[in-house]
């Protein structure tokens, strides 16, 4: 079971089917699949958290979210998080102290996906009390969703990934910040051999190719394994 959302997983799991595995993936945000790695519902989650008291990515959660569970985390891809807007941003929205503006309506994430949380910890930093923000209560289960409503006129504006952006028609996306995109698998049990599979996948430079192609984020970084325990 490997656990996350979106077109990186699905690729992982396609390449372990392919090798006779039963593998499936389950669609869920970077919380929820790491609290079931943590709880053996999962062997892996692909995660994009950040956390602002150490401006890092994934490794915080790991440690705080899946304490004594050995885990190897690799990197995948950075990326780019930033605003979904309306094409040719309209209402000049380019930093995250525009979401306290009255004219600005939010198209909000889901709780525990990795967009929703690099809002919130953006919020706290600002010392901002999040209902202030208009559309703050809304809940798109998905970043082509919460896109979807800013091309239909819904809102005015959604955190997402640069990818999401670029499968939707009818906006621009505003760059604000890289990230890092991991799977972190647990060592235990079935999780070995799955480690095992993950790091003979990135030493495959085939692999590799097509999985920077497909994914479209810079990957030079692919398989390097960041945290271990």
């Amino acid at each position: 079971m490997i656990a996350g959302q979106g077109l990186p997983a699905d690729l992982l799991v396609d390449r372990l089917q392919t090798l006779g595995s039963q593998a499936v993936h389950k669609r869920c945000g970077s919380y929820t699949g790491l609290v079931d790695v943590y709880e053996g519902r999962a062997n892996a989650t692909l995660v994009h958290l950040y956390d602002q008291r150490t401006n890092s990515y994934n490794i915080p959660y790991v440690q705080r979210l899946a304490p004594g569970t050995p885990v190897m985390v690799f990197r995948l891809v950075k990326r780019w998080q930033g605003f979904v807007v309306a094409k040719g941003n309209p209402r000049s929205i380019a930093s995250w102290g525009a979401l306290l503006r009255d004219d600005v309506r939010l198209a909000n994430r889901r709780r525990g996906c990795g967009s929703r949380i690099l809002l919130d910890e953006k919020l706290i930093a600002m010392e901002a009390d999040p209902w202030t923000v208009k559309g703050y209560e809304s809940d798109f289960p998905t970043g082509l969703s919460a896109a979807r409503a800013i091309a239909d006129g819904l809102a005015d504006v959604a955190v997402v990934g640069e990818q999401v952006a670029a499968q939707t028609d009818g906006v621009d996306f505003v760059r604000l910040q890289p990230e890092w995109l991991d799977i972190v698998a647990a060592k235990g049990g079935r999780g070995r051999e799955l480690c095992r599979a993950l790091r003979e996948f990135f030493d495959d430079s085939a692999f590799r190719r097509e999985y920077a192609r497909i994914v479209q984020g810079d990957a030079e970084s692919l398989g390097a394994i960041v945290y271990e325990c």
